[in-house]
């Protein structure tokens, strides 16, 4: 994932990796009900290490990481 700015050209924030399981179940009335489950972790650009901080090159400050869970 990158940063973009004017005038500048892209900056690299960090890797991003994730699944993702959906599943459809049909109901009584011929429409799908949908169930799903995500799990996202944000990894460093260079050594690909799941992320605890980021130092934000655009802001200057440093910011806590926590994977993305859902479902």
């Amino acid at each position: 994932i990158y940063a973009l700015l004017p005038g500048r050209e892209p900056i690299p924030l960090f890797r991003f990796e994730g699944l993702e399981i959906m599943r459809l179940t049909p109901t009584a009335g011929g429409e799908y009900a949908a169930t799903g489950v995500t799990t996202s972790f944000f990894q460093d650009w260079k050594t690909g290490e799941v992320m605890e901080r980021l130092a934000n090159p655009v802001t200057g400050r440093s910011n806590a990481v926590r994977p993305n869970l859902i479902g």
